[in-house]
């Protein structure tokens, strides 16, 4: 089937001797050589009138509409490909023959021939997608590293989920067994501080998206963090019998010192992890926080004090919220 296209070449030299010419050509010759019809409107050769208002912008004989307009009559139904090429060419003071030092000639070369086919073949046929730049742009490489931070997102947020399902999970059942269950306030006011932990270090690994590069050794110390937590949430959450007394005091100091002493080293794992990605510790207000938490949770597992734990657990809380207030209230 024949088929009507026209060519705009932009380039602002009318010499002719830049790299897009030659993509142009070898585009043109491949659709004129399967029986296409092909036209080339050169924007450096045509004579115009500056656009100086507006008005002269949408209604001018030389707007954006009478251009779409001459396109439209000349290739009937409107045209069949937009291939974007993207600044390939040099300046205008380049020498006969000279391309870009972008390209080497053996990708040249390739862009030619593909150009050439690209022609012959029937547009539906063949895929833009083929045609990629022999460079990464700062834009692919941080969508690429967008990517990859989605794939390693996926088991974080796996155990992650783990971690508030099983607290979430022990609340319930804390309301069902509420006939049978001694209460110690210290334990439900660790779950609510838990929760929000979790929630906060779903929140800041956002960041993580902005890692340049991945290795085993940074996303085992990311991944370790919502480990440590999940086991903080598997230490504080009581076992509830509907039938027997619970006592969440002697539930609370059977296992006081392995969940201090494990959320103690989530926070030393904290501070690692931006070592690790980063090559420093994170910034001054937040490794204070990290330093207050961890000398609370360093002394919670080494006392026994009913004083000290009573008084600490509202206190967490109090500081848990101050924190995600003053560095966490905007997802950036």
């Amino acid at each position: 089937m024949t088929r009507r296209i026209a060519i705009l070449q932009g380039h602002p030299d009318p010499c002719g001797r830049h790299f897009g010419n030659a993509l142009a050509d070898v585009y043109a010759d491949g659709a004129c050589a399967a029986g296409h019809e092909v036209r080339c409107i050169e924007v450096a050769k045509l004579d115009f009138s500056l656009l100086r208002s507006s008005e002269d912008f949408y209604q001018g004989a030389h707007s954006l509409k009478s251009l779409a307009r001459n396109i439209l009559a000349f290739s009937g139904i409107g045209p069949i490909r937009t291939t974007l090429i993207g600044w390939l060419g040099g300046g205008a003071g380049e020498p006969e023959g000279a391309f870009p030092a972008l390209l080497s000639t053996a990708q040249r070369k390739r862009w030619l021939d593909k150009l050439h086919a690209l022609g012959r073949q029937d547009a539906e046929k063949t895929p833009a997608s083929q045609f990629r730049l022999p460079h990464r742009s700062r834009a692919n490489r941080r969508n690429a590293t967008v990517d990859e931070f989605s794939y390693l997102s996926i088991l974080i947020s796996i155990v992650l989920g783990f971690a508030v399902t099983n607290l979430l999970t022990g609340m319930a059942a804390l309301v069902r067994a509420r006939a049978n269950v001694k209460m110690y306030w210290p334990v439900p006011v660790w779950m609510i501080t838990l929760f929000l932990i979790l929630v906060q270090s779903w929140w800041a690994m956002f960041v993580l998206r902005t890692v340049g590069r991945w290795n085993f050794v940074g996303f085992f110390v990311v991944l370790a963090q919502p480990v440590l937590l999940y086991l903080s949430t598997a230490l504080i959450v009581p076992i509830f019998s509907e039938h027997s007394p619970n006592d969440l005091r002697v539930d609370y100091y059977r296992h006081a010192r392995w969940f201090f002493g494990v959320m103690a080293a989530q926070m030393c794992v904290s501070l690692a992890k931006d070592v690790v990605l980063y090559g420093q510790l994170p910034q001054r207000t937040n490794l204070a926080a990290h330093v207050v938490f961890f000398v609370m949770l360093a002394i919670g597992s080494s006392t026994r004090s009913e004083l000290f734990h009573k008084t600490g657990a509202p206190v967490a809380l109090a500081l848990i919220i101050v924190y995600i207030a003053s560095l966490f209230l905007t997802l950036d």
